[in-house]
């Protein structure tokens, strides 16, 4: 294989670790993914006067795999334990090595966070629906993967991220840093900054390959709290650009935990906004 794949575990999540291997199995990526067992809170007792011990555990965790694979000659592919992977994903991944992608960038997600905004929206709609082919259904049949440069806009996430073999080092001396001196932000929040400073070059594969799973995403989500409900359709948002994505589960989802009120004046403003997103729109 042209990378080394990992999935970073919890010891304690033994059902997510079968998922994934599972899934890994039937995808014929054993032998290239192996299990990297995470750090359990502030394991190594790192200063941390402002994260959570959860955050600074999945901080920790990056530094030490990334610490592991010092002098490693391949990307690596570090995934997390509950995600989804795309059946192209694989020679996706082959494209953008052979492309030598990672002499511009030092990482490359495979799928990231959109902000809730009107403007991200139509903007990674008109791509998506620019550079796929879809069925009535709405499934993908053809796509023509791009990048996506992240240096002005807001992301985050550690979900699944592709880091070129000369940026390995560069990435563990930040955090090796970072977490000395005590994190001020959780390790997808750090990158981002790293990014908007220039000190990283980041980029998104663009309909994305890899996918959160929104089950695990309901675990998350607290009844009659509207902030985790607003965390929840963003996932939602986030899942329908996913290349393998199933817009049945993903109405039904959306239909259960994120209703609209029944108001008619909100579906008029709501159709309003989704011909905004149609090249019949005009902003005048």
């Amino acid at each position: 294989m042209k990378y080394a794949g990992f999935f970073v575990n919890l010891d304690r999540d033994g059902e997510r670790r079968a998922k994934m291997e599972l899934q890994l199995a039937t995808m014929g990526l054993t032998e290239v993914y192996q299990r990297f067992p995470a750090a359990e809170g502030n394991a190594r007792n790192f200063p941390n006067p402002h994260i959570k011990n959860g955050e600074i555990g999945a901080f920790t965790s990056y530094y030490l795999l990334l610490k592991e694979n010092l002098g490693r000659r391949l990307p690596l592919h570090i995934i997390e334990d509950d995600i989804l992977l795309a059946r192209c994903m694989t020679p996706t991944i082959h494209s953008i090595i052979d492309a030598g992608l990672f002499e511009t960038y030092d990482i490359i997600y495979t799928d990231t966070q959109i902000p809730t905004s009107n403007v991200y929206y139509k903007t990674y709609k008109t791509l998506f629906d620019k550079i796929t082919k879809r069925d009535a259904a709405g499934k993908v049949t053809e796509a023509t993967f791009q990048l996506v440069a992240l240096r002005d806009g807001k992301f985050g996430t550690a979900s699944s991220l592709l880091i070129g073999p000369r940026s390995i080092a560069k990435l563990h001396d930040l955090y090796e840093a970072e977490l000395r001196s005590g994190a001020q932000l959780p390790v997808d929040l750090f990158v981002w900054r790293e990014v908007t400073r220039g000190t990283l070059k980041a980029a998104c594969l663009f309909p994305f390959i890899t996918s959160l799973r929104l089950e695990h995403s309901i675990e998350t989500t607290i009844a009659e709290r509207y902030d985790q409900l607003s965390i929840l359709a963003r996932d939602i948002a986030r899942v329908s650009f996913f290349v393998d994505r199933d817009l049945n589960l993903i109405r039904d989802y959306l239909n259960k935990y994120v209703p609209l009120a029944d108001d008619p004046h909100l579906q008029i403003l709501m159709h309003i906004l989704g011909f905004s997103f149609t090249d019949k729109f005009v902003d005048i």
